[in-house]
């Protein structure tokens, strides 16, 4: 059952992951556990407009680098790391959901005692609000972007020499 798929392990390492990317420079516009049809591990959705600016090859490859490093955690193996940009069918879809979500949040402030778990289904993959660590809200500035992205991969490439 795929609302089983994702622990408190998972949930725990995503944050330890958000924490390493932050504290290299790189901000993530969304991040999220999930599931994917026909895997038997949950994945980790990374949605960052270096997407467009930078390239999934290129990133992919210096996450690659950063978890040889040990800049990033062990425990989120880079193979599990799926990329994806903001203005995709996911991250949209997944920001909707999340604004539904704090529309209802609002409306239990009137109806004490009403909980509503945000499910979202597309192309395959199932996102659940529990599973969200960063949803996409606001477009980083360019310049500050690529200046963070440059920064990690400075360290990345420090680090591994």
């Amino acid at each position: 059952m795929a609302q089983d798929l994702v622990t408190d392990a998972h949930l725990a390492a995503g944050r330890d992951y958000l924490v390493a990317l932050r504290a290299h420079g790189v901000e993530p516009e969304g991040l999220c556990w999930m599931a994917v049809a026909g895997r038997e591990e949950p994945q980790l959705a990374l949605i960052t407009s270096l997407v467009d600016r930078v390239g999934p090859g290129d990133i992919q490859a210096v996450l690659f680098k950063a978890y040889d490093a040990a800049l990033t955690p062990r425990s989120i193996d880079p193979w599990i790391v799926s990329l994806f940009s903001p203005s995709t069918a996911f991250a949209l879809g997944l920001r909707r959901a999340m604004l539904m979500l704090h529309a209802a949040d609002a409306q239990e402030a009137v109806r004490p005692g009403l909980h509503i778990e945000v499910v979202w289904h597309v192309g395959g993959a199932e996102v659940r609000q529990s599973w969200v660590l960063v949803w996409p809200i606001a477009k980083p500035k360019p310049t500050e972007q690529l200046r963070g992205w440059r920064r990690f991969v400075a360290d990345v490439e420090r680090v591994a020499a």
